[in-house]
């Protein structure tokens, strides 16, 4: 929009040109112009513009709003999403690692992913498990759309102590500048002499039971007897064979011997 000064009573005009294209605003009162008005004086009343940043698709940006919250063992990982980089994301990906490994550890520097390793992009937070209290650790988290994976956020954190730990060391400890070391000595004593004791008591043991043997040969010789009295009765040993008896009437001094079960042999008669 512009107006013509030229005259006493400027009419606004609204004039449409292309960008660039030049614009002339006429004064058509030709009548009322001023004896000393300038008819090329044009002012402008109003310029219309309108600006538009306009940026191509990428990569997700940085995610916000990162925060760690360590346990002993496991760890909250928690983010927020600010701009998708113009694709729907399609999943996160978070890993993590000592900050100070071991040098003996070959594992220890390396970046271990959280799983799910593709974590859903409906997900805004996670559980990051088989840590180790009181580590240091260093997090890291990105997001990944069709283009490809953005920027990943860093942070740290510390695991927490083995509370177990320390309360068992507590109660251990715990009364060990009033402990009297003769107590100590005294049940080591009572200890030891037990074990003397044990030790003696074995020893005796195995000295009588070398002691035995021979009263166990004749016991199993018994045993290997009896089977052989039952199973045939007239079985005898030769000292039982050659016992001697009260004579009979024919001078006999000797038991009657068996052959078998059915045939008893008599001493002959003189």
């Amino acid at each position: 929009m512009g107006c013509c000064f030229a005259t006493d009573h400027p009419l606004l005009q609204e004039v449409a040109v292309d960008w660039g294209d030049n614009i002339t605003l006429s004064c058509t009162d030709v009548e009322q112009v001023l004896p000393t008005a300038d008819l090329n004086s044009v002012v402008w009343n109003h310029e219309g513009r309108r600006h538009e940043n306009i940026q191509p698709d990428a990569p997700p940006p940085a995610l916000v709003n990162v925060t760690i919250h360590p346990s002993t063992v496991l760890a909250l990982l928690l983010w927020d999403v600010a701009s998708d980089g113009g694709y729907p994301i399609i999943d996160f990906t978070a890993q993590f690692r000592e900050r100070y490994p071991d040098p003996e550890d070959p594992e220890g520097g390396h970046w271990h992913s959280v799983m799910p390793e593709h974590i859903s992009p409906n997900v805004r937070q996670i559980d990051i498990y088989h840590l180790d209290p009181n580590t240091t650790y260093v997090f890291k988290i990105w997001a990944t759309n069709q283009l490809g994976h953005g920027e990943a956020t860093l942070l740290k954190a510390k695991t927490l102590h083995d509370i177990e730990e320390i309360e068992l060391a507590r109660h251990l400890l715990d009364g060990a500048e009033k402990f009297d070391t003769r107590v100590w000595v005294a049940a080591v004593a009572v200890v030891m002499g037990t074990l003397l004791l044990l030790a003696i008591g074995t020893c005796y043991l195995l000295y009588k039971e070398c002691d035995i043997p021979s009263m166990h040969q004749d016991d199993q010789e018994t045993i290997e007897l009896v089977p052989n009295i039952i199973l045939n009765p007239g079985y005898y040993d030769d000292d039982a064979r050659m016992e001697r008896i009260e004579r009979d009437e024919n001078s006999n001094d000797h038991t009657t011997t068996r052959m078998n079960n059915n045939t008893i042999v008599q001493p002959m008669r003189v």
